[in-house]
């Protein structure tokens, strides 16, 4: 059972791999991946980017990490854990989000303005800093 979707939920948009392949997969979701004020060259060029992994392989690794239940291991990290969450993401809500981070002892959940879900990508400056900051901070412990 994916304990990020709920029971009767829509089917996860990695389940249509097998059918579409990877390209035309990455082509239909690459905009909310990447948020609504993402540039049409960034689009393109991470669904080519995208669209060069290996169909099978693809499949399977998002098949296996929807059925990981990760939720027992979260109280058992112990690094520091910085959890950057979108404000408007697409596929998880914050308060989920901030549900599973207070399960992480030493965690912090910073929130980026943006509707995308990939903010590496979307927001990487942005995402860049708070990473640096968190890495920072915690370095003198």
């Amino acid at each position: 059972v994916d304990p990020g979707r709920p029971p009767g939920g829509e089917p996860p948009p990695t389940s249509r791999i097998p059918t579409l392949g990877v390209r035309t997969w990455a082509e239909q979701t690459q905009r909310a991946r990447l948020g609504s004020d993402a540039p049409e060259e960034m689009i393109d060029w991470w669904t080519e980017y995208m669209g060069a992994a290996d169909q099978r392989c693809s499949a399977e690794t998002a098949a296996s990490a929807g059925r990981a239940d990760v939720l027992g291991m979260l109280p058992r990290i112990k690094a520091p854990t910085l959890i950057l969450q979108p404000d408007r993401c697409p596929s998880e809500s914050l308060e989920r989000v901030r549900q599973r981070q207070q399960m992480i002892p030493n965690s912090e959940l910073k929130t980026v303005y943006a509707d995308a879900y990939h903010i590496a990508a979307a927001r990487a400056d942005e995402g860049a800093r708070l990473v640096l900051d968190f890495i920072k901070r915690h370095s003198s412990h």
